[in-house]
């Protein structure tokens, strides 16, 4: 995920990996808006780009990466060049560079909290996300019953694709169930930017029926199979998103997301747990064995990943 501070009239972009900085080495004559204050020796490399060789900036600048969110402010100024940035997102990757630097140059990188939310069943949509970090739960609401997860968008998705349909309300609750961060752009940017770029147009709309697809999918899923397969196939799509095989989550969460009473969650995150596939303490769960909480998942989930690679290659 890329990240961005000020070097003279330099940028300094740093992908993140395995909770490590990697520089990636980016050149924008834009002024940084963000940190103005902040600034990193370069010197040239092999590959004729500049790179910063200060350990102590390095050092500096792995402090602000990891300073609390709520210290960070937003960059709301245009992003570096795409072709220099890994595509954090899998949508904005299959763009072609043209479109995708036009895109960029419509978003900000935000941080989005836990719990926070996006949308809400009804009100305009203002905006749309793209998770480059962040996981965003879609919640139905059923008058005197119980809310119920219906869709877990992650970097391989967007919120707010019923704009791509010319629908400007939001159907579902959108909320932030794993903190992280997201490229955001306006709903009238997006608009202009469906307009100008086919690629991206025939993109979502591919997008759109994968979403149909695992829609219709989830219902099957909800209605015929036990607890225990539908609990594994949630925390091998969780994993999928977060890209980590740890989260915290409690069991009147689970119990909201799949609809069930919290007993039935203890139940299968029990018998999960004593196949050796999770560990699961006091909220806190990290999966063990993902070819084997595979096998405990129900067909769902490989269905669900075998239309998004069909649909989406």
């Amino acid at each position: 995920m890329p990240y961005k501070v000020k070097t003279g009239r330099l940028w300094f972009a740093v992908v993140s990996t395995r909770g490590r900085a990697a520089p990636l080495l980016c050149i924008s004559p834009l002024p940084c808006r963000q940190h103005p204050s902040f600034t990193l020796p370069f010197r040239r490399t092999q590959f004729g780009a500049v790179a910063s060789p200060g350990s102590q900036a390095i050092a500096e600048f792995h402090r602000f990466l990891s300073s609390p969110a709520s210290e960070q402010t937003t960059w709301r100024g245009p992003l570096p060049s795409a072709k220099l940035i890994p595509a954090a997102n899998r949508l904005l990757a299959k763009l072609p560079r043209k479109d995708s630097q036009r895109f960029l140059d419509d978003c900000e990188l935000v941080e989005l909290a836990f719990n926070e939310v996006l949308a809400e069943p009804g009100a305009r949509v203002r905006q749309v996300y793209f998770p480059v970090g962040a996981l965003i739960s879609v919640i139905t609401v059923i008058k005197d019953s119980p809310s119920l997860e219906v869709g877990l968008v992650g970097d391989e998705g967007m919120c707010g694709s019923c704009l791509v349909l010319g629908v400007e309300t939001s159907p579902q609750y959108r909320l932030v169930q794993g903190a992280g961060r997201a490229l955001r752009m306006k709903a009238t940017a997006f608009r202009r930017q469906l307009e100008l770029s086919t690629a991206l147009r025939r993109i979502l709309n591919r997008y759109l029926h994968v979403l149909m697809c695992q829609l219709a999918q989830a219902a099957a899923c909800t209605r015929y199979h036990l607890v225990e397969a539908r609990l594994a196939r949630w925390l091998l799509m969780t994993q999928d998103r977060a890209h980590s095989s740890k989260f915290h989550i409690t069991h009147e969460f689970l119990a909201h997301t799949l609809g069930v009473r919290r007993t039935g969650i203890t139940e299968a995150a029990t018998a999960l747990h004593n196949r050796q596939f999770i560990n699961y303490y006091r909220g806190n769960i990290a999966i063990l064995d993902t070819h084997g909480l595979e096998t405990a998942a129900c067909g769902c989930y490989a269905a669900d990943l075998a239309t998004y690679a069909r649909v989406m290659k």
